[in-house]
């Protein structure tokens, strides 16, 4: 398959439910939880005493579990994911299909899974590799069946028994973040109108600038309300939020509109770790290929591949550019010790420099000011960076 669409598609890892972790171990998560695929975002609890991840597995249809997994004193992938446990199962809604799906959505008390039309066949991908197909291959888009929200509680592992339902398909590889406020869920996520995106990543099409702008990604706001002990008023906006969202009861369907965030034109949005599962001000995020207004196309004069901070409450974005050479990958912020606001800290990200002769860096910005306080220019190439990781020494 193609390593560029590949590396996006690694949003789901096949074969025998292999992962690995940082330090290079490989674990087998059928033989211990008995999924069969995984997500390849894992996202560790505020209290930092549990990790959630999810899976999907296909012997006796196509189910997706969400997985707990408690800290270990050891640190080691091994003895962690000997202790993993489903905390909950969502049956596909398709009899022998299940949908694509990259990451999640996790507040204090509540986890969020989008199963989106993006439909892959399990047949197909049983027999993609005799058959020679891609996974790109196995996959339909079917946007009448819309994207449904799945809402469980963290602490008990039910499934919220009202029906959330997206009024227009949308596609997404990211959730921005995710939290509670007044008994409503804020769901944020950058989303497209339709997967294009994925085939705009073949190489063949990035090595010829067959670059399109058709489609591109932004941040949008759902706000899914929760259940209580009285029913919800058909036909009336349930959100009480200050935002443009909505979600109205039709039936026994929630159907939910989206605030749209800012402009479009970018992926791999970023929050800091101080705020994740919490009520938020800004997240990060990243142009990569797309004409847009973030985004870098040599063939387009003026517009250059950005870095971008966005503020959820005023709509503000403030931009790092560099020329239409340098394409900066993942942003990863790190806090200061001790900060006092959300955006105290600095970001990290690698920037690819396309000229001969010119090196490619890592660059350190003032998260506050989106300003450029530092650069550390090596001698060898990096590749544009899709996703990345900050590990302190402490």
């Amino acid at each position: 398959m193609d390593p560029v669409l590949l590396g996006y598609l690694g949003g789901i890892n096949f074969g025998r439910g292999a992962v690995g972790s940082p330090l290079g171990e490989q674990v087998d998560l059928t033989k211990l939880v008995g999924v069969n695929l995984a997500s390849s975002h894992t996202y560790k609890d505020p209290s930092g005493e549990q990790y959630y991840s999810m899976g999907t597995s296909l012997m006796s249809g196509p189910k997706y579990h969400i997985i707990k997994t408690p800290t270990t004193p050891s640190g080691k992938a091994q003895d962690a994911l000997k202790k993993a446990v489903i905390l909950t199962t969502i049956s596909s809604s398709w009899k022998t299909s299940m949908s694509y799906y990259h990451s999640f959505g996790m507040s204090e008390n509540y986890i969020v899974f989008i199963e989106q039309p993006l439909v892959v066949s399990a047949v197909k991908l049983a027999t993609s590799q005799v058959k020679g197909h891609s996974m790109r291959d196995c996959m339909n888009w079917s946007p009448e069946e819309l994207n449904k929200f799945f809402v469980i509680e963290k602490s008990t592992g039910k499934i919220l028994r009202a029906k959330y339902k997206s009024k227009e398909p949308f596609f997404l590889f990211h959730h921005i973040n995710t939290y509670e406020e007044n008994n409503q869920l804020v769901v944020d996520v950058v989303a497209f109108d339709s997967p294009d995106i994925i085939d705009k990543l073949y190489l063949k099409k990035i090595r010829n600038n067959e670059l399109s702008s058709k489609d591109p990604g932004y941040g949008r706001r759902f706000v899914l309300p929760l259940p209580t002990e009285k029913d919800f008023p058909i036909g009336e906006n349930l959100v009480t939020l200050k935002t443009t969202a909505t979600a109205v009861k039709n039936g026994d369907i929630i159907q939910v509109t989206p605030q749209i965030l800012s402009e479009p034109g970018y992926e791999l949005p970023t929050v800091s770790r101080t705020v994740f599962g919490k009520k938020y001000r800004y997240y990060y995020a990243c142009g990569l290929y797309d004409p847009g207004a973030f985004t870098n196309a040599m063939k387009v004069t003026n517009n250059l591949s950005q870095l971008l901070k966005v503020d959820v409450e005023t709509g503000d974005v403030k931009t790092w550019k560099e020329n239409e050479f340098t394409y900066p990958g993942e942003v990863q912020f790190v806090p200061c010790p001790g900060s006092a606001s959300e955006d105290d800290g600095i970001l990290l990200a690698t920037v690819t420099d396309v000229r001969k002769g010119e090196p490619d860096f890592l660059l350190v910005l003032d998260a506050k000011s989106f300003t450029e306080l530092a650069r550390a220019e090596v001698t060898v190439h990096i590749p544009n960076v899709i996703h990345g990781i900050f590990l302190s020494n402490s």
